[in-house]
């Protein structure tokens, strides 16, 4: 069972690329990166130029859009 849900939510992730685009969709469609990223926005931690870098706790979710 678990397996043909995930063979399920795969098949819906492709179509769903096909049809919106990769990056837009992993930006606002699919519920695990928009839920991963919200979160990560929370972090005291953020890489700015590629350097790891540190923020106050909670202040990057001032840049959601």
């Amino acid at each position: 069972m678990l397996a043909a849900l995930m063979l399920a939510y795969a098949a819906l992730q492709l179509v769903a690329m096909a049809l919106f685009g990769v990056d837009r969709w992993l930006e606002r469609g699919d519920a695990f990166s928009v839920y991963f990223n919200f979160f990560s926005r929370m972090s005291p931690l953020t890489v700015v130029d590629g350097r790891l870098s540190t923020r106050l706790p909670l202040s990057g979710l001032t840049d959601m859009t």
